[in-house]
């Protein structure tokens, strides 16, 4: 009997290219920041405040993500 929980679609997907782009594939690093970019950068504009959002731009924080 298989005691392993069986992971979501959508994290074996991200775990999938994760693991490439770990292994230098360059196709799946542009994967991974196409899929799940519009999500960190909807989670730093939830995050920052409207004071700190207006002195810095979304996008700075989330190349910093992708760094």
């Amino acid at each position: 009997m298989d005691d392993t929980k069986a992971l979501p679609a959508d994290e074996l997907t991200f775990s999938h290219l994760l693991e490439q782009v770990r292994q230098g594939s360059d196709e799946a690093a542009w994967d991974l920041v196409e899929t799940y970019g519009p999500h960190v950068l909807r989670t730093i504009r939830r995050t920052l405040s409207r004071e700190i959002r207006g002195k810095f731009d979304s996008d700075d924080f989330a190349q910093a993500v992708w760094a």
